[in-house]
């Protein structure tokens, strides 16, 4: 009989701080009439020899609210490091278009089409027996690279000894050293070589000729052939036309990155949404440790877990309907348990409504975060003196029978 007295009078301690911190100027749940405090003071006086029992009941209490406490703050809304803020970004067909997020970036959806993607310019000379001293005229030629912006002249000298392999490299050569928006390489297949010149920009704005001024450079490497012209990406977003020099586009002061990668005259869908993954396994962990707090507390009579039902339960009973349509039930004793196809259903179809069910001010995890800010992480520091030392009966008593203390002893 002691062993039971003992452990219920544990639960009870641990019960009423919960209740206390919970429940203090919140109007519910409160028993201050004599019987419950002449109970109470007799339930911990039949046990004030096992003071380490009651200690490590609270602590018990305290750690699992920790738990909870911290399992609710990710999926609170306003939390800028929670689950709803870490967006991640969807497209209806990513070999078409697809998309990444920061986070920060907010809940939208947008729909693209592309005309034409954004091209970097691709120059490329025919080939040429790199061992031959024909092709050239051996004497310093001069030709010019032209862009919207300037006119370049890029000369060399062919030599009569070397061939067109070291003719061509020259050329390369005094391109790159020119710097002017062109980048040059010569390729070969065995003895075969070719001159291939690329634009440094993407877009019109990249675009470039190439034309003898002194000398057949040019007409001899062939490096006038343009094999991919410079174009802007043409695309629409939400119907309205645009342009760009590249294919990646930023959206929402560049926290959502939109990636062209092929022409479409068909609308694909970007959609910028929570993680279902981790809002899933947030809401898990987040239901784990409320069914586990709620358990330690009903382990007691019928009354105490009525009670404990109750002091968590608020938010739950008052979006009981709504929850349920996002796939978040709750049975007859208190715990929750929820679909994961309905509830990344709901997600998809509707986040703002998921997410103020959970994780607003009046949702299941914003306000039992709200509640829980106000215990504190050092449970035994609450009583007026320590458990385990030299604590009377009447210090504890006195604790548990203050102002706002609810307490069930009715069973």
């Amino acid at each position: 009989m002691a062993d039971i007295l003992d452990s219920t009078a544990n639960r009870l301690v641990a019960l009423g701080f919960l209740y206390r911190s919970l429940l203090q100027g919140s109007g519910g749940l409160r028993v201050s009439d004599d019987r419950a405090v002449r109970e109470s003071q007799r339930l911990i006086s039949s046990t004030a020899f096992r003071l380490g029992g009651v200690t490590s009941a609270v602590n018990s209490l305290f750690l699992r609210v920790e738990n909870l406490k911290a399992a609710a703050r990710l999926l609170v809304t306003s939390n800028g490091n929670g689950v709803f803020a870490k967006k991640d970004g969807f497209s209806s067909d990513p070999d078409l278009i697809s998309v990444s997020v920061e986070n920060g970036a907010e809940d939208d959806d947008f729909h693209i089409s592309v005309s034409e993607t954004a091209q970097i310019q691709r120059n490329i000379g025919k080939e040429i027996v790199g061992s031959d001293l024909s092709e050239f005229i051996p004497a310093r030629n001069f030709f010019t690279i032209t862009s919207d912006t300037s006119i370049e002249i890029v000369s060399f000298e062919v030599e009569k000894i070397g061939g067109n392999r070291t003719a061509l490299l020259e050329i390369a050569q005094e391109i790159n050293i020119a710097q002017i928006g062109v980048t040059a390489k010569v390729v070969n297949d065995d003895d075969d070589f070719r001159l291939i010149l690329t634009s440094d920009a993407s877009g019109a704005a990249g675009g470039f000729t190439v034309a003898d001024l002194a000398g057949n450079a040019v007409s001899a490497s062939g490096m006038d052939t343009v094999v991919i012209a410079a174009q802007d990406a043409v695309f629409a977003v939400n119907g309205l036309q645009a342009t760009s020099a590249s294919n990646t586009l930023t959206l929402q002061d560049s926290l959502v990155q939109v990636d062209l990668l092929q022409p479409t005259r068909q609308l694909v869908r970007i959609e910028i949404r929570s993680s279902p993954e981790l809002v899933l396994e947030a809401v898990a962990d987040f239901i784990g440790a409320f069914n586990d707090t709620l358990a330690f507390l009903s382990n007691g009579t019928f009354a105490q877990a009525l009670r404990a039902k109750n002091a968590l339960g608020e938010p739950i009973r008052a979006n009981l309907g709504e929850l349920s349509a996002i796939g978040v039930t709750q049975d007859r004793f208190g715990h929750l348990s929820v679909d994961d196809d309905t509830f990344a259903s709901a997600l998809r179809s509707d986040p703002d409504r998921v997410e103020a069910l959970i994780g607003s001010p009046e949702g299941i995890a914003g306000k039992l975060a709200g509640e829980l800010e106000d215990i504190g992480a050092a449970p035994v520091g609450r009583l007026p003196s320590p458990f385990g030392s030299t604590s009377t009966v009447a210090s504890i008593v006195s604790a548990l029978t203050s102002p706002g203390f609810a307490l069930d002893v009715s069973a």
